[in-house]
Protein backbone atom coordinates (compact mmCIF):
# COMPACT_ATOMS: atom_id res chain seq x y z
CA UNK A 1 0.00 0.00 0.00
CA UNK A 2 0.99 3.55 -0.91
CA UNK A 3 0.74 4.76 2.96
CA UNK A 4 3.33 1.59 3.65
CA UNK A 5 5.92 2.45 1.32
CA UNK A 6 9.08 3.79 2.67
CA UNK A 7 11.06 6.39 0.87
CA UNK A 8 12.69 5.41 -2.37
CA UNK A 9 16.67 5.12 -2.73
CA UNK A 10 18.24 8.53 -3.53
CA UNK A 11 21.58 9.56 -3.92
CA UNK A 12 23.37 12.74 -2.88
CA UNK A 13 24.30 14.95 -5.70
CA UNK A 14 25.89 18.75 -5.46
CA UNK A 15 23.29 21.56 -6.79
CA UNK A 16 25.39 23.37 -8.52
CA UNK A 17 27.43 20.17 -10.63
CA UNK A 18 23.51 19.21 -11.38
CA UNK A 19 21.91 22.48 -12.87
CA UNK A 20 25.03 23.45 -14.28
CA UNK A 21 24.84 20.00 -16.37
CA UNK A 22 21.71 21.26 -17.57
CA UNK A 23 22.02 24.96 -17.51
CA UNK A 24 25.79 25.85 -17.97
CA UNK A 25 26.08 29.61 -16.47
CA UNK A 26 22.53 30.31 -15.29
CA UNK A 27 22.26 30.94 -11.25
CA UNK A 28 19.93 28.38 -9.62
CA UNK A 29 17.22 31.07 -8.80
CA UNK A 30 16.71 32.23 -12.10
CA UNK A 31 16.32 29.18 -13.06
CA UNK A 32 13.54 28.47 -10.61
CA UNK A 33 11.66 31.82 -11.42
CA UNK A 34 11.84 30.71 -14.88
CA UNK A 35 9.89 27.09 -14.20
CA UNK A 36 6.64 28.26 -14.11
CA UNK A 37 4.61 31.87 -13.64
CA UNK A 38 2.26 31.12 -10.98
CA UNK A 39 4.17 29.40 -8.01
CA UNK A 40 0.96 28.81 -4.60
CA UNK A 41 2.63 28.54 -1.20
CA UNK A 42 3.07 24.91 0.43
CA UNK A 43 6.23 23.83 1.89
CA UNK A 44 6.54 20.31 0.35
CA UNK A 45 6.88 20.84 -3.18
CA UNK A 46 5.72 24.26 -4.22
CA UNK A 47 7.38 27.58 -4.01
CA UNK A 48 6.48 31.31 -3.85
CA UNK A 49 9.19 34.11 -4.29
CA UNK A 50 10.28 33.78 -0.51
CA UNK A 51 11.81 30.64 -1.30
CA UNK A 52 13.13 31.56 -4.84
CA UNK A 53 14.83 34.50 -3.67
CA UNK A 54 16.87 31.81 -1.18
CA UNK A 55 19.98 30.07 -2.25
CA UNK A 56 19.54 26.18 -1.54
CA UNK A 57 21.91 23.65 0.40
CA UNK A 58 24.70 22.77 -1.54
CA UNK A 59 24.08 19.27 -1.34
CA UNK A 60 20.82 17.80 -3.04
CA UNK A 61 18.65 14.39 -2.76
CA UNK A 62 18.16 12.68 -6.64
CA UNK A 63 15.71 10.00 -7.07
CA UNK A 64 15.11 8.04 -9.68
CA UNK A 65 11.73 7.06 -8.40
CA UNK A 66 9.40 8.89 -5.94
CA UNK A 67 5.82 8.69 -4.48
CA UNK A 68 4.16 12.29 -4.02
CA UNK A 69 0.58 12.62 -4.91
CA UNK A 70 0.68 10.13 -7.56
CA UNK A 71 -0.80 6.52 -7.34
CA UNK A 72 2.17 5.13 -8.42
CA UNK A 73 5.78 5.29 -8.08
CA UNK A 74 7.86 6.90 -10.77
CA UNK A 75 10.68 4.84 -12.61
CA UNK A 76 12.84 5.80 -15.31
CA UNK A 77 12.87 2.96 -17.00
CA UNK A 78 9.51 2.01 -17.35
CA UNK A 79 7.23 3.28 -19.71
CA UNK A 80 5.60 5.84 -17.34
CA UNK A 81 5.60 9.76 -18.13
CA UNK A 82 4.38 12.82 -17.05
CA UNK A 83 2.56 15.80 -18.89
CA UNK A 84 1.90 19.32 -17.76
CA UNK A 85 -1.03 21.91 -18.85
CA UNK A 86 1.32 24.26 -21.02
CA UNK A 87 -0.08 27.96 -22.32
CA UNK A 88 -2.22 28.53 -24.87
CA UNK A 89 -1.65 29.11 -28.57
CA UNK A 90 -3.01 31.70 -31.25
CA UNK A 91 -6.33 29.65 -31.47
CA UNK A 92 -6.70 29.71 -27.44
CA UNK A 93 -6.10 25.81 -27.81
CA UNK A 94 -4.24 24.32 -24.32
CA UNK A 95 -0.58 23.00 -25.39
CA UNK A 96 0.16 20.22 -22.90
CA UNK A 97 3.63 18.86 -22.63
CA UNK A 98 3.76 15.37 -22.89
CA UNK A 99 7.30 14.15 -21.00
CA UNK A 100 9.70 11.26 -19.62
CA UNK A 101 10.83 11.95 -16.62
CA UNK A 102 14.62 10.95 -15.58
CA UNK A 103 14.85 11.70 -12.51
CA UNK A 104 13.56 14.01 -9.54
CA UNK A 105 15.44 16.66 -7.47
CA UNK A 106 14.80 17.81 -4.04
CA UNK A 107 16.24 21.28 -3.36
CA UNK A 108 16.38 21.57 0.20
CA UNK A 109 16.25 24.98 2.04
CA UNK A 110 17.18 26.26 5.07
CA UNK A 111 13.93 26.12 7.75
CA UNK A 112 13.21 22.00 6.77
CA UNK A 113 11.71 23.45 3.28
CA UNK A 114 12.23 21.44 0.21
CA UNK A 115 11.30 21.94 -3.09
CA UNK A 116 10.76 18.71 -5.71
CA UNK A 117 11.76 19.05 -9.43
CA UNK A 118 11.41 16.53 -12.14
CA UNK A 119 13.84 16.32 -14.79
CA UNK A 120 12.51 15.73 -18.04
CA UNK A 121 12.84 14.99 -21.95
CA UNK A 122 9.68 16.72 -23.54
CA UNK A 123 8.84 14.86 -26.54
CA UNK A 124 8.24 17.64 -29.56
CA UNK A 125 4.08 19.08 -28.72
CA UNK A 126 4.91 22.00 -32.13
CA UNK A 127 5.15 19.20 -34.65
CA UNK A 128 1.43 17.88 -35.20
CA UNK A 129 2.99 15.12 -37.95
CA UNK A 130 5.99 14.18 -36.62
CA UNK A 131 5.96 14.99 -32.71
CA UNK A 132 2.71 14.80 -30.79
CA UNK A 133 -0.54 14.16 -32.55
CA UNK A 134 -4.76 14.10 -31.20
CA UNK A 135 -6.77 12.11 -33.43
CA UNK A 136 -10.17 12.39 -34.25
CA UNK A 137 -11.54 10.70 -30.80
CA UNK A 138 -9.36 13.34 -29.45
CA UNK A 139 -6.67 10.34 -28.34
CA UNK A 140 -3.04 11.54 -28.25
CA UNK A 141 -0.02 9.58 -29.83
CA UNK A 142 3.95 10.34 -28.86
CA UNK A 143 6.57 9.99 -31.24
CA UNK A 144 9.49 8.84 -28.75
CA UNK A 145 11.82 9.50 -31.06
CA UNK A 146 11.64 13.10 -30.96
CA UNK A 147 12.17 15.53 -28.18
CA UNK A 148 11.92 19.41 -27.68
CA UNK A 149 15.50 20.99 -27.97
CA UNK A 150 14.81 22.93 -24.54
CA UNK A 151 16.97 24.83 -22.00
CA UNK A 152 14.32 24.29 -19.40
CA UNK A 153 13.86 20.56 -18.93
CA UNK A 154 12.77 21.03 -15.11
CA UNK A 155 9.03 21.66 -13.50
CA UNK A 156 8.00 21.62 -10.30
CA UNK A 157 6.56 17.89 -9.21
CA UNK A 158 2.63 19.72 -8.19
CA UNK A 159 2.35 20.40 -11.49
CA UNK A 160 2.61 17.50 -12.91
CA UNK A 161 0.57 14.67 -13.52
CA UNK A 162 1.11 11.08 -14.43
CA UNK A 163 0.78 9.00 -17.73
CA UNK A 164 1.38 5.98 -19.19
CA UNK A 165 2.81 5.14 -22.62
CA UNK A 166 1.27 2.18 -24.37
CA UNK A 167 1.98 1.41 -28.11
CA UNK A 168 0.08 2.78 -30.95
CA UNK A 169 -1.26 -0.17 -32.94
CA UNK A 170 -2.69 1.86 -35.41
CA UNK A 171 0.69 4.16 -35.56
CA UNK A 172 3.37 2.19 -35.74
CA UNK A 173 6.88 3.55 -33.84
CA UNK A 174 4.37 5.20 -31.78
CA UNK A 175 2.59 5.95 -28.18
CA UNK A 176 -0.54 6.35 -26.86
CA UNK A 177 -0.88 8.56 -23.85
CA UNK A 178 -3.06 7.39 -20.92
CA UNK A 179 -3.78 8.04 -17.95
CA UNK A 180 -3.53 6.05 -14.64
CA UNK A 181 -6.59 5.00 -12.21
CA UNK A 182 -6.16 5.25 -8.70
CA UNK A 183 -4.15 2.44 -8.19
CA UNK A 184 -2.11 0.55 -4.51
CA UNK A 185 0.94 -0.26 -6.24
CA UNK A 186 2.92 -0.19 -9.32
CA UNK A 187 2.72 -3.51 -9.83
CA UNK A 188 -1.16 -3.54 -10.07
CA UNK A 189 -0.47 -1.42 -13.48
CA UNK A 190 2.10 -3.91 -14.94
CA UNK A 191 -0.77 -7.25 -13.79
CA UNK A 192 -3.48 -4.89 -15.78
CA UNK A 193 -1.78 -4.40 -18.86
CA UNK A 194 -4.03 -6.76 -21.00
CA UNK A 195 -6.71 -3.93 -20.00
CA UNK A 196 -4.29 -1.35 -21.67
CA UNK A 197 -4.42 -3.84 -25.27
CA UNK A 198 -8.07 -4.59 -24.78
CA UNK A 199 -8.67 -0.28 -25.09
CA UNK A 200 -6.40 -0.60 -27.56
CA UNK A 201 -8.44 -3.13 -29.64
CA UNK A 202 -11.17 -1.42 -28.94
CA UNK A 203 -10.32 2.07 -30.55
CA UNK A 204 -8.84 0.30 -33.51
CA UNK A 205 -12.37 -1.34 -33.83
CA UNK A 206 -13.81 2.03 -33.96
CA UNK A 207 -11.45 3.52 -36.59
CA UNK A 208 -11.93 0.57 -38.66
CA UNK A 209 -15.67 0.73 -38.54
CA UNK A 210 -15.34 4.38 -38.99
CA UNK A 211 -12.82 4.50 -42.19
CA UNK A 212 -15.67 1.92 -43.99
CA UNK A 213 -18.03 4.05 -43.23
CA UNK A 214 -20.26 2.21 -40.52
CA UNK A 215 -21.02 5.02 -37.71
Amino acid sequence: MIGETEEPDYESVDVDDKIIEDHEEDEIHDILTDLHPVFTVDNMNTANDDVLEEEPNREAKRFYSLLKDFDQPLFEDTNCGIVVAGETDEEDKTIDYYGELKYILELQFIGGRRLVLFRCMWFDVYDNERGVKMDEYNIVSVNPQRFLKTDNPFVLANQASQVFYAKDHSNKGWNVVRKFLPRDSFDDVQKNDNDFEDLHDSIDRKRKRTHSGLE
